[in-house]
């Protein structure tokens, strides 16, 4: 038997990390993974490298689904993703499909499995979130599946009062129970030293993702957040960054900026991830900004896509960065197809990058 689990963002990975691994070590299953959404965007870690990490094997990837500016966006992309899901339904040929929440890459996943016949597990259906499409999404897939796992009784109760069978909802608890057990904590010291910072007192976490189903004014809600956030000088304020939803652009900015402003004096440089392309027209090596880091003593804080950065940084600024008005470094490399060494010291790779160039003249 072959079952097949469906991740698209760090966030469900965790909670499916140890259902997996169950799966995984059954001499009576088979487990398939396919990777889609944030997964494989570099802006958001490209994660599906913690996957591997975890010892699982990639046996799909769904490309056509990322991150999206707007509701146009998501339905061009959940488009192509029930086309990209039911290629890889027939070609692996699942027994089951095992999907987790409420996300839009599901949604693909979901419909192309209800019509090529493959049973559907859904997990943590019958919950409720407010200001967010997730909520009918996640009532859609629990619609296609045909086996439900819950995580306590009251939403057992939703999904038969809104027509599934009694008998085919199980109250399993919630999945992160799991994840909680098996999770080593860090200490004090631990968590200073994997973020980089000196801990205060209070320490305030801080997530705030897009309102996707109700009326909405991202820019005016995340300046209300930063603001009210002003009035705890004293506290340690840890953000994670947005989902892949539209206008999460907004909200990346805004972070951003916040961080720069109150600890301008902490960060110490920025690092650019660049894609170096061959351009026929002028005949050269050229490079354009794909993201960029702030960093604290060296260390990445975060990433922010610059082709939705630069709408939030003035013009004169954006044609700095465009020409390249800036002293900067080659200090890690991650082309398949170069010969590079990546622990090479830089000026070997920017020999390495000139003598490719030059051949690529010598092709002309």
């Amino acid at each position: 038997m072959k079952i097949a689990v469906v991740t698209g963002t760090r966030a469900e990975f965790g909670l499916l990390s140890p259902l997996m691994h169950k799966i995984q070590a059954s001499e009576h299953v088979d487990l398939i993974t396919i990777v889609t959404g944030t997964h494989l965007l570099p802006d958001f870690g490209y994660t599906v490298e913690d996957i591997k990490s975890e010892g699982f094997t990639v046996d799909a990837t769904i490309p056509e689904i990322a991150s999206a500016r707007d509701g146009a966006d998501v339905a061009r992309q959940v488009g192509s993703g029930i086309v990209a899901f039911t290629d890889a339904l027939v070609s692996l040929a699942p027994d089951a499909l095992v999907l987790l929440g409420d996300r839009y890459e599901l949604l693909s996943a979901a419909t192309a499995a209800f019509f090529l016949e493959v049973p559907i597990v859904h997990l943590h259906g019958g919950e409720v979130t407010e200001g967010a499409f997730d909520d009918t999404i996640r009532h859609a897939i629990s619609k296609f599946a045909s086996v439900h796992a819950v995580a306590a009784p009251e939403y057992r109760d939703r999904l038969v009062r809104a027509g599934e069978q009694p008998a085919s909802v199980h109250v399993v608890g919630g999945f992160g129970v799991d994840l909680v057990a098996a999770t080593n904590r860090f200490t004090r010291s631990e968590l200073e030293a994997e973020l980089g910072i000196a801990i205060g007192e209070q320490l305030l976490l801080v997530t705030y993702h897009p309102v996707t189903a109700a009326p909405h004014e991202t820019q005016k809600e995340i300046d209300a957040l930063v603001a009210a956030l002003e009035k705890f000088p004293d506290a340690t304020v840890v953000f994670t960054l947005p989902n892949a939803d539209p206008e999460h652009d907004i909200i990346f900015a805004a972070i951003s900026k916040a961080v720069s402003e109150v600890f301008p004096d902490s960060i110490d440089g920025f690092h650019f991830k660049e894609d170096f392309y061959y351009n026929r027209t002028s005949r050269q090596m050229e490079a354009q900004i794909i993201s960029i880091a702030p960093t604290f003593k060296g260390k990445e804080l975060f990433w922010v896509y610059y082709p939705e950065l630069k709408y939030a940084i003035s013009a004169e600024m954006h044609n700095k960065l465009f020409q390249r008005e800036f002293k900067s470094t080659i200090y890690k490399e991650t082309s398949k197809d170069a010969t590079i060494d990546l622990m090479s010291p830089p000026e070997h790779i920017e020999k390495v990058l000139i003598e490719q160039e030059i051949g690529m003249w010598r092709t002309f």
